[in-house]
């Protein structure tokens, strides 16, 4: 229950706005809030507008068709850590010892002296927030937290003024959320929608299709497909409420969202919860060869949807060869950041490729 409250407000970044930088300007910002919606194990074949089969998912659909679906998007790798790292600092996670898979008590894989996305927006005046899954690891050295004391570094140490995440991911301990550097419990008088007059970047990355699949009771048995398929609907309907929030405030319109995925599918990861025997014609991958952790395309081209009404025009599909390593450098063109030397060494602008007004491939 505590997931869903905190996702029906796509301005729960809020929490800590004290902590952001002032706007340069006392007028509303002219650049978008910025909402990443990313999935953990959805595959390119999982999701209605992409061809799935027995799911629905009827609110990637309608975001789908208010901008820009792409066919031939990346991640940098099959699995969630090294994906992830990427996707943040801008740099290819083979570049750095240390970025496989994170045990659940990992230290910091991006360390404070980083570059992340989350800091690039907060140089430009955006309060920032990250709510879900992490991974990525926390404190200053692996196997040395103390998980009942506030953890020596964490993400407000990379950019986020408000965080509420779980460490790692469900099949990893600690299974608690940890909200600001400690473990949290959820206090429901938390105001969660402080900043929808000042510009903010929301990273909300869901664990739902990662294995143990463990779908809200509201979902259970309402999909052909079992646990998986009721994950992802459930991963859907979060979709929803963040969208309905944004509307019901009045920030749609001038709200990029980019959804996406950290890596390819797996159906069957240990757990015998049915995945594999339940498909019936569904193909996670869609047409690829390959899942999570193959080197193939099923493990690391991913759905990607890019919608900014204000900007993009809507119902469109675009077969350019795009990269999530990208994002970073893409972004801060589009905010104006000023980017330290010797960052994000991977990341290049294709702002114009992403908001589908040039036509140039990542090579």
């Amino acid at each position: 229950p505590l997931l869903f409250t905190l996702l029906s407000s796509a301005a729960c970044v809020a929490t800590a706005a004290d902590k952001a930088p002032k706007q340069t300007t006392p007028e509303k910002a002219k650049t978008p809030n910025v909402v990443f919606i990313y999935a953990d194990d959805l595959g390119y074949g999982d999701l209605e507008c992409y061809g799935a089969k027995n799911v629905q998912t009827p609110n990637v659909n309608r975001l789908a068709k208010s901008g820009i679906r792409f066919t031939n998007a990346h991640a940098t790798a099959a699995t969630s850590t090294p994906s992830r790292y990427s996707m943040l600092t801008g740099e290819y996670a083979w570049r750095k010892k240390g970025t496989d898979v994170a045990a659940g008590n990992a230290g910091m894989i991006i360390r404070p002296e980083q570059y992340t996305m989350a800091d690039m927006f907060k140089s430009t005046g955006y309060a920032t927030g990250a709510i879900g899954k992490w991974h990525l690891g926390l404190g200053d050295k692996a196997g040395t937290q103390d998980w009942n004391a506030p953890l020596p570094c964490a993400l407000g140490d990379l950019g986020f003024d408000y965080h509420y995440i779980m460490a790692a991911t469900a099949d990893r301990v600690p299974c608690v959320y940890i909200e600001n550097g400690k473990v949290a419990n959820y206090d429901p008088s938390a105001p969660i929608e402080e900043n929808k007059d000042k510009p903010f970047f929301l990273y909300f990355a869901t664990n739902d299709v990662h294995v143990p699949r463990f779908p809200h009771d509201r979902f259970r048995g309402k999909n052909p497909m079992g646990l998986r398929g009721d994950a992802i609907v459930q991963f859907d309907y979060c979709v929803g409420e963040i969208l309905n929030t944004l509307e019901k405030l009045g920030l749609r319109e001038n709200t990029l969202i980019i959804l996406s995925s950290d890596n390819g599918p797996v159906v069957d990861d240990g757990y015998d919860d049915k995945a594999e025997e339940l498909l019936n014609g569904h193909s996670p991958a869609g047409p690829l060869r390959g899942n999570k952790y193959s080197a193939f395309e099923g493990g690391t081209r991913i759905p990607a949807i890019l919608s900014w009404p204000k900007e993009v025009k809507k119902g469109k599909t675009s077969d350019l060869l795009v990269s999530q390593v990208d994002w970073l450098a893409s972004l801060a063109s589009l905010t104006g950041a000023v980017m330290p030397k010797g960052t994000a060494p991977d990341s290049y602008n294709f702002l114009g490729s992403w908001l589908g007004k040039e036509k140039k491939d990542h090579i």
